[in-house]
């Protein structure tokens, strides 16, 4: 679903991006989301929607037009107080069969259900802003891969999860395999 993905979002319009990437199931197995936003006229976005509807049978589906404050606090609940956090982020330009097949093998390696891995989709007009106006200079298509791992306190494997996110290896990798971009 990921190499759909990618087909999808390489032409994408400005008006829409989609932040992806793996969590726990209901299960507690590794399950992929597709977090998607339009911020242009409603019957294109439902077009653009689509597309991303075909690319797999969801487990859950609530696509439907919300604030954007609102949308920005739909993973709220996933981030707790007390618990204990690990975040790395490394930026690829594009997700290559490689890139996939290592975002699958690192959602496959959680060493923790509470962990997962966000997929931040990056084009459009923020690509047209020249390099040195803004503190941000990366200004081409992309994506950002956020590795989050995530446990209870007294959860004892702290560092297995913290070298889960910070799997040097994992995220060198994915960089080499994308044109070496961060």
């Amino acid at each position: 679903m990921l190499g759909g993905l990618a087909a999808v979002t390489a032409d994408a319009p400005d008006e829409l991006t989609v932040q992806s990437g793996v969590l726990s199931g209901p299960d507690g197995d590794p399950v992929l989301f597709l977090s998607p936003t339009w911020s242009g006229e409603l019957g294109e976005g439902e077009k653009a929607v689509d597309a991303l509807r075909r690319l797999g049978t969801p487990v859950v589906s609530q696509v439907a037009p919300m604030a954007y404050g609102d949308m920005l606090g739909l993973f709220d609940a996933h981030v707790v107080t007390g618990r204990h956090y690990a975040v790395r982020t490394r930026s690829v330009a594009a997700c290559t069969p490689d890139v996939v097949a290592a975002l699958v093998a690192a959602g496959d390696s959680r060493t923790s259900p509470l962990s997962g891995i966000a997929i931040h989709h990056f084009h459009g007009a923020a690509t047209r802003v020249p390099e040195d106006a803004t503190a941000f200079g990366l200004r081409r298509k992309h994506f950002v891969v956020e590795t989050v791992a995530a446990w209870e306190p007294d959860d004892p494997d702290g560092d297995a999860h913290r070298a889960w996110a910070w799997a040097r290896t994992r995220l060198r990798a994915m960089s080499d395999m994308s044109n070496n971009l961060s």
